[in-house]
Parts: C-alpha cells; structure tokens; sequence
C-alpha cells in the first residue's frame, strides 16, 4: 500500500500483509507528522499478478461456468450487439489522432521503474507516453480496477499506445 504525508506530501510505501484489516499510525521521517493509513478490507486484493496467472484463472471460471450453463440452456440469450466505437477527435496541442480517454472521473496510477507514479490525468499521462516514460507494457490501476493491468491491455488506454497514423 502506497501512502503519502498530509503534511510535506513525503510519498511512503508499506506491505498490504502488515496494514490488511487495520488502521495504523506511521510517524513521518521527514516531518514528524503522524499519518493515519486504513489499511485494506481482508478481502481485497491489490496484487500484482503474471499474464499467464490471469488466463489460468480466467480458464477455471469458464469451466466452473460451463457446467452452470449447460445444465441451463433454456437461460442462454443472444448476446448483445457491440456498441458502435466512439468517433476519434483529434487534440489541439497534439499532431497524432489518438481519441481521448472516456471520462471515468477516477485517474491514473502507473508504475515506473518499480515506484507507483500518480495521481495521473489524461495529460499527464500522454506527456509520459511521449517522453517514453511508460509504454503499453507498463501496468496501470484506476479506482474500481480489481488489480494492475498492463496498459495495452485496457481499452480506455490502448489508442494511446497505437502508432501515429502514415504520412499521406
């Protein structure tokens, strides 16, 4: 878990397995400022997990599902139509035709170097992409995300990572 000084805005980082379930009061080295951090629910996870972890996973619920399914067929439905994508807009201080970023009202967090970056915007995190800071490959977390997921991975931020169109 990530926390920083309300104080000198010091950033701290402390193990999810010495906070989980508790609150906790951290005196800050830089100040001495008493911070307060709640540390998760015990049934939260943050995690950082593997690529293949997640497919193994995702390749037990679909089997534990299918039986579900099968003894149910009455219960299957049409899926429903995909929505149309949303048009592209091209920004004003920028000469790719990257489409924004749907708004979700909660930023960004990514990882650099081993080291959570963020609160991120938008901008911010295109100056990032820009300047090679992170790639698709770095992982990225937002509120109501359940763990990390590598950038490319994540529809709201995969047009940021494509190649700017040819020249014509």
């Amino acid at each position: 878990m990530n926390f920083t000084c309300d104080n000198c805005q010091k950033r701290y980082s402390i193990a999810d397995e010495k906070v989980r379930g508790k609150t906790v009061k951290v005196r800050c080295k830089n100040c001495q400022n008493v911070i307060t951090v709640e540390g998760p629910a015990e049934e939260e996870s943050t995690r950082v997990v593997s690529l293949a972890d997640v497919e193994r996973i995702r390749a037990q619920e679909r089997s534990l599902a299918e039986p579900a399914a099968a003894s149910a067929p009455a219960a299957r439905t049409a899926p429903a139509p995909a929505p149309a994508p949303a048009p592209q807009t091209p920004w004003d201080d920028e000469p790719t035709r990257a489409a924004p970023l749907k708004p979700t009202g909660s930023p960004w967090f990514v990882m650099v170097r081993n080291k959570q970056e963020g609160p991120l915007d938008e901008g911010a995190l295109r100056e990032m992409i820009a300047t090679g800071t992170v790639s698709g490959r770095s992982f990225f977390w937002q509120q109501g995300m359940a763990d990390w997921k590598r950038g490319s991975d994540i529809p709201e931020l995969a047009g940021l990572f494509a190649p700017p169109p040819a020249p014509e």
